[in-house]
């Protein structure tokens, strides 16, 4: 296993976002700092930011305000090299894949390799049987989507950003919509690859099981701010009223408080 850096491989500083249509911003002031080996937990109520958290950070949306830098390096895709290279460092899983029906299973996988590495067409494909194998889908390598389940489809997924190799994994949602025995196989198969390869993980969820499982930091994004906890003991112990509301599953509190009493 490879020395740990002690600079932060992600910084976020004084993040904010706004949709071009709405001048409200959806992410006010985030700051963040993260290092190989760290796992971020990101919870919040739905539609609270998590997924475009997430594509600011792997560069599909711009910042209205601040910056993110990766190893220093200022995050803009505005060209294909410089895209490229962020594409090799990270790579992000969808909350509904994200995958291409016109591929089966294994071509979902090469094509991305295709794009982002200069592995031979066989080494591609001995890669991508590789990691379908490593996620449990032997086998299956060349059906379709529509011949896939739900959980399958979230292993296809996996497979495909493992494939890339990248430092940094960023997953929108990893579990949702399936059921508690599959999320547990995909949560099992998440942690083995983080641990044994020190990514920094980037996660998004609503469930606070495979949240506090899979993260060693949790953060709660609420009301455009994120409340940022260095474990996840300290995040159940906060005396945050909209955390403690969120982790009790109950009608009263902040969260479900009208808007205008909130801002």
């Amino acid at each position: 296993m490879s020395p740990i850096p002690y600079e932060p491989q992600i910084e976020i500083s004084h993040l904010g976002f706004a949709f071009s249509a709405d001048k409200t911003h959806l992410l006010k002031e985030i700051n963040l700092a993260l290092r190989a080996g760290d796992r971020l937990g990101i919870l919040g109520p739905s539609g609270s930011g998590k997924s475009t958290l997430l594509k600011l950070v792997s560069g599909l949306l711009i910042p209205s305000q601040g910056e993110i830098r990766v190893d220093g390096e200022l995050i803009k895709r505005q060209g294909l090299k410089q895209s490229r290279s962020f594409s090799q460092k990270m790579a992000m899983s969808f909350q509904k894949g994200g995958l291409l029906d016109a591929y089966n299973a294994w071509e979902n996988i090469d094509f991305a390799l295709a794009e982002l590495t200069d592995f031979s067409e066989s080494e591609r494909k001995e890669r991508s049987f590789h990691f379908l194998k490593q996620v449990g889908l032997s086998g299956s390598e060349n059906k379709r989507l529509k011949e896939l389940s739900g959980g399958m489809l979230k292993r296809l997924s996996l497979a495909r950003v493992f494939a890339l190799s990248p430092s940094i994994l960023l997953l929108d949602d990893p579990t949702a919509g399936l059921d508690p025995v599959t999320a547990d196989e995909i949560v099992s198969i998440i942690e083995e690859y983080a641990e044994n390869r020190s990514v920094i993980l980037i996660f998004a969820s609503g469930d606070l099981a495979v949240s506090f499982r899979l993260a060693n930091r949790l953060g709660f994004l609420w009301n455009g701010f994120l409340t940022y906890e260095q474990s996840v003991y300290d995040f159940k112990k906060c005396d945050n009223p909209a955390i403690q509301q969120f982790i009790r599953g109950g009608l009263s509190g902040p969260l479900t408080e009208p808007v205008y009493a909130r801002t």
